[in-house]
């Protein structure tokens, strides 16, 4: 039997590595029709490839491609917490990732929000109460899909009301 890797699970946006471990060995990506040792793959989902060896023997692999490798991350700029319901949450948007953590800072360095959960939102509100026209910073603390490290992106909103 030919020697190749384990099934794997990798990221989107990269090329994947049939895995072949030794010389002289051919690859029939299924589905694709390709028969090179890489690919190159833009779409989630489960490739298989069949890799022999000089002797006819076959082993098929299979390769997960479960989402981005990077995370993108989608944070609004301004919000209005005025009641008119719309943009009255400042909320931001993970692809490729999840959430750990939202620290929102006033102007003075104190932190005015904090939640611990997937799905954090703000509304604009310290101690029950709207907060005053301006901008605040805050630290999205996130983790990749790509590894178990947890990640800061750092920005700025502007609360108008």
């Amino acid at each position: 039997m030919p020697k190749i890797k384990a099934d794997e699970t990798i990221c989107l946006d990269k090329v994947i590595d049939a895995g072949g471990l030794e010389n002289n060995l051919t690859y029939e990506w299924q589905d694709l029709g390709d028969t090179r040792p890489t690919i190159e793959v833009s779409n989630e989902g489960i490739y298989k490839v069949k890799i022999s060896n000089q002797f006819g023997c076959s082993l098929i692999r299979t390769v997960t491609v479960a989402g981005p490798c990077s995370a993108r991350i989608y944070a609004p700029d301004v919000f209005t917490p005025n009641g008119d319901n719309m943009n009255d949450v400042f909320k931001i948007i993970l692809v490729g990732g999840s959430i750990v953590k939202l620290d929102i800072f006033n102007r003075w360095g104190n932190i005015i929000y904090s939640e611990e959960n997937t799905n954090p939102q703000w509304n604009g509100e310290f101690k029950g109460s709207i907060c005053l026209n301006g901008a605040y910073a805050y630290i999205l603390s996130y983790k990749t899909l790509q590894d178990n490290l947890v990640h800061e992106y750092r920005g700025k909103v502007l609360l108008q009301k």
